[in-house]
């Protein structure tokens, strides 16, 4: 019986997650540099290298990543709730984080990795916007990893239309008003204040 083929965003996905649970930082930070998943402006990738360079004890290369990227952080964002809670105070305790973590608790390494599986996802969606006028339904599905509902959602709130006269064909629509509303956030389990609060007790628990 032939298994279900895995999509490259969940296969990309899967490897920096087991990389991250074998606590191989740099190896994480180069595979995901070299798949230039880190060179697009986008606001999860900019998490993902942030907390990866403090897991690597490097707090200033950190900093100059929020600072290059700070123009994506909304009100409220993930990444701007990482520079409140403090990068300084944060690296100080990292090492801690690891290991003070519970078994059934959601902690700072179980919220990265939604954030990872989110942030393949959208790049996913920006390679599509940048080089489609159209696309097939399976294929946004072959490469975010999303259910087909998922990704008419993701789709929909980009602003792109189904083109109801070719079935499961997704029409790009470049002068689309609509932001990519929060990726995945059916599934994703925690919101961005709750992601806030998360860090705030961990913090806690570790000082």
């Amino acid at each position: 019986m032939s298994s279900k083929k895995q999509s490259p965003g969940t296969e990309k996905a899967d490897l920096i997650e087991k990389l991250f649970s074998e606590k191989k930082f740099e190896e994480a930070l180069d595979f995901a540099q070299h798949q230039e998943m880190l060179t697009d402006e986008d606001e999860h990738w900019a998490v993902v290298e942030i907390i990866t360079l403090l897991a690597l004890n490097r707090p200033e290369h950190a900093r100059a990543v929020y600072r290059r990227n700070m123009g994506l952080a909304r009100s409220g964002s993930i990444l701007g709730a990482i520079w409140e809670i403090n990068l300084a105070y944060l690296q100080r305790n990292f090492k801690d984080f690891f290991e003070k973590s519970q078994p059934g608790k959601l902690d700072l390494f179980s919220v990265l990795l939604i954030g990872m599986r989110e942030a393949v996802a959208n790049h996913h969606i920006n390679i599509i916007e940048r080089s489609c006028t159209s696309i097939l339904l399976e294929k946004v599905q072959e490469l975010t990893g999303y259910t087909a509902q998922e990704a008419t959602t993701i789709c929909q709130q980009k602003g792109w239309q189904v083109d109801k006269s070719k079935e499961g064909t997704i029409v790009i629509i470049p002068e689309a008003i609509h932001l990519l509303a929060k990726t995945n956030a059916a599934q994703s389990e925690i919101n961005d204040a709750e992601f806030l609060q998360v860090l705030t007790n961990i913090i806690a628990t570790a000082s």
